[in-house]
């Protein structure tokens, strides 16, 4: 007669636990543990990434203007349409700013897009507020 040890309520095994053995180990199931990345952190990341190359390009285009005609003031609509451009691409990295730090503090989310969102934006701005600020040091030509 086969007697299963393991199959045994608890209550009715004469000595506990068989002796030399442990419980059978559970099985993980790696895939539901995995955590899902946050919509929010993404978003955050895409904005960086398409925020750093706007500025990049604003910045370029704004440094051929000023080359090509070093008359502009502040008052033409040429400075109106690069101020207003600036402001926007600035907004638009405090928004990613904004959905990197939410991403951060969700519960139950991969970590990993917020934090790469919220350092790219900081970079950007930094890099923005730099060269603004180097261009106000620079004296007019």
């Amino acid at each position: 007669m086969s007697h299963d040890y393991y199959q045994e309520p608890r209550s009715q095994r004469p000595y506990g636990q068989a002796p030399g053995y442990a419980a059978p180990p559970r099985q993980r199931d790696f895939d539901d543990q995995r955590l899902k990345h946050s919509g929010l952190g993404i978003a955050s990341f895409i904005i960086a990434i398409l925020s750093g190359i706007f500025d990049f390009v604003f910045f370029v285009i704004v440094g051929l203007i000023g080359a090509n005609d070093p008359s502009i003031d502040e008052t033409s609509p040429v400075a109106m349409v690069v101020g207003l451009i600036l402001f926007a691409a600035v907004g638009f990295t405090f928004i990613g700013l904004g959905l990197g730090i939410v991403g951060v503090v969700l519960p139950n989310r991969n970590k990993l897009f917020p934090w790469l969102g919220l350092v790219f934006n900081a970079l950007v701005l930094l890099g923005v507020v730099g060269l603004v600020c180097l261009c106000l040091l620079l004296p007019d030509a």
